[in-house]
């Protein structure tokens, strides 16, 4: 073999073998996923899952207003994955979920999304930032 013949075959074996390599893995999914959601909406929380905000119910005290109860502010929730689902709620001030069901993802509330009391007639918005972290 020339030394001309060698070179070329030097420099194009490497193109021929990665033509033979396949296509690369996949990404792997990411561990967190952050969602923003509004009463009665649902996402893809990622790993095969969907995170629905099913409802809320507020019935806490308007800081003008002199109550004998505080209230609370609850937020319901739906876990899907392809075989089993959870349902759950959290009740402020607790601002995040563990899901046993669901090997262990954790679902945390943003603060700096929950909404004040609302004020006299004025309706609160409770959209809500939440952030999916599985295992």
């Amino acid at each position: 073999m020339t030394l001309k013949r060698f070179a070329l075959l030097c420099a194009a074996l490497p193109l021929l073998l990665s033509a033979c390599a396949g296509d690369p893995p996949a990404a792997p999914a990411p561990k967190s996923v952050s969602l923003t959601l509004a009463p009665g909406q649902k996402a893809d929380a990622g790993g095969g899952m969907t995170l629905a905000y099913d409802s809320y119910s507020d019935s806490r005290c308007p800081k003008t207003v002199w109550c004998v109860w505080a209230g609370e502010l609850v937020y319901r929730f739906t876990l899907a994955a392809a075989k089993s689902s959870d349902t759950f709620s959290v009740t402020l001030p607790n601002t995040w979920y563990v899901s046993k069901a669901l090997g262990g993802t954790r679902i945390a509330i943003d603060p700096a999304s929950v909404p004040p009391p609302a004020q006299g007639s004025a309706a609160a918005q409770y959209i809500l930032t939440l952030t999916v972290s599985r295992p």
